[in-house]
């Protein structure tokens, strides 16, 4: 399975049907070179989205000082969005050879783009569950629905 579908990325976009052999193949091993470290951005994207929140929500607003602000939760949002963009775009850099295709940036900015709105959604989402159950906190609850 291609996880890059999961982030609206079809091999075919590198394709075009009036292109040679030669460039078509450059352009299957530029998204093969992608493909390999999918699961990576899986767990970028986890990391940030989950991670962070649940950091948080526990450990962080369990050390000493007054943590518990809507500002230090938007401090770790934004921890979130900055670190996902830049370790997803590290990676998707570092993995592709410089095959001189147009395009192949497009899909890098795409696939940052995707996997930085994820991460988002996912921190969101946890933030959302952890404000309105019954998990211990000493955390702001910022996302508190009444």
């Amino acid at each position: 399975m291609d996880l890059l579908r999961f982030y609206g990325l079809k091999p075919t976009t590198l394709l075009d049907v009036n292109q040679s052999d030669e460039m078509r193949d450059v352009a299957l091993s530029a998204w093969s070179d992608l493909s390999a470290v999918a699961p990576i951005f899986i767990i970028i994207m986890v990391a940030g989205g989950l991670g962070l929140a649940a950091y948080y929500y526990t450990a962080y607003n369990n050390q000493p000082g007054r943590h518990y602000t809507p500002k230090h939760w938007a401090i770790f949002y934004a921890i979130n969005i900055i670190g996902v963009l830049i370790l997803t775009w590290l990676v998707a850099w570092l993995a592709q050879k410089d095959y001189g295709i147009n395009g192949l940036g497009d899909i890098r900015g795409r696939l940052v783009a995707c996997n930085t709105l994820y991460a988002i959604g996912l921190y969101l989402i946890v933030s959302l569950i952890w404000c309105n159950t019954s998990l211990k906190t000493n955390a702001y609850r910022l996302l508190k629905i009444k």
